[in-house]
């Protein structure tokens, strides 16, 4: 058997609340996953830290996306000699598709850390028919 008899088994967090800061994206996967989390005792109040940073990588992605569909995938920019004069402009990538790249590859990996994924789920269990008791710590 791999169960670890020796798991350490911190508590719940038995209230919830919504972190200051996030952007509407990161504030809507709040509202989706956390009470989902609390309800069936996945989140415990060592989680909150990884959950709000997988809340604000999401966000993050998300609206460097909305900008990038705003701007394009590429942008004009300047060119100056060396002299300081305006010679032209040329076109770059949108430096905000490696905000939008970085912010994805953190939300993917913080995703797999907390079941989100179909593959990531399947290596994850939750006792059957157990609902999560907030008061079960007092029994």
């Amino acid at each position: 058997c791999r169960e670890n008899k020796n798991e350490i088994k911190p508590t719940i967090a038995l209230i919830l609340t919504e972190p200051q800061g996030f952007n509407e994206w990161a504030r809507m996967l709040w509202n989706q996953i956390s009470e989902e989390y609390l309800r069936i005792g996945l989140i415990t109040n060592m989680d909150l830290s990884s959950l709000q940073a997988l809340c604000n990588e999401y966000g993050i992605y998300r609206e460097a996306s909305e900008l990038i569909k705003n701007q394009g995938l590429l942008i004009e920019v300047n060119v100056y000699s060396t002299k300081g004069n305006l010679t032209g402009t040329r076109h770059i990538a949108n430096p905000l598709l490696r905000v939008a790249n970085n912010a994805f590859t953190n939300y993917k990996s913080l995703c797999n850390d907390f079941g989100l994924t179909p593959a990531a789920r399947n290596k994850i269990s939750i006792p059957e028919n157990k609902e999560f008791d907030r008061f079960a710590e007092f029994d």
